[in-house]
């Protein structure tokens, strides 16, 4: 076989296999982890959307936004198809929410790229989502030295490295009213009722996003 003809079907043999890579990754679903916290005086109630695909039921974050991470003791394991090569490598992803403090909406997006978080090795980039007030949003992962380096000590904020921050973006929907609130909090979440309408007074940090008003 000459060099030419060598050089060929290497290069032929190359291409295949990094499309066989690309199918195969589109094939397999996508692991995710979430956890999620909020301020004890500012709740909400929220939903993901990872790749077009909506993760479980509507749930409510109580508290943990002064943990690190940030947790109120719920957390999610799941898997969500692939987009299409070559964007297979991408979580796309939306959060809604509502505080449940003002009955104001929110929305954000965001993408995960797993190929900079190579360190998880296809495990899954564990999202910690953090809501403030206003619109306020944090969404953090574990740093490389934290996941492959020798631990230690408990996770501090240092461990964590930011995917995205910022204030939301306030939907077109009308705010719930008071009423509307403890409808749906009797009726959706009855039993983390009482425990909003004890800490409403409880202290928040300085808002990092502006009041948008009613």
């Amino acid at each position: 076989m000459t060099f030419s003809r060598l050089t060929l079907v290497t290069t032929i043999w190359v291409c295949v296999a990094l499309s066989g890579q690309g199918m195969s990754r589109s094939n397999v679903p996508a692991t995710v982890v979430l956890e999620t916290g909020a301020w004890r005086a500012w709740p909400v109630i929220y939903q993901f959307t990872i790749n077009n695909l909506t993760i479980g039921f509507v749930n409510d974050a109580l508290s943990g936004a002064d943990k690190i991470p940030p947790t109120d003791g719920a957390s999610y394991i799941t898997t969500v198809p692939r987009l299409k090569s070559p964007r297979s490598y991408i979580l796309d992803t939306t959060v809604n929410w509502t505080e449940l403090s003002t009955g104001r909406h929110y929305a954000t997006d965001f993408e995960v790229d797993e190929n900079a978080y190579s360190w998880f090795d296809g495990e899954g980039v564990p999202l910690y989502v953090t809501f403030g007030q206003h619109g306020a949003f944090t969404v953090r992962t574990l740093s490389k030295a934290r996941v492959i380096g020798p631990v230690t000590d408990a996770i501090a904020l240092d461990d964590l490295d930011i995917i995205a921050q910022g204030c939301a973006q306030r939907t077109a929907t009308k705010a719930w009213t008071e009423e509307r609130l403890k409808m749906q909090l009797q009726q959706v979440f009855a039993h983390d009722a009482a425990f909003v309408e004890k800490h409403r007074g409880d202290p928040l940090p300085a808002p990092q996003c502006p009041d948008p008003g009613r």
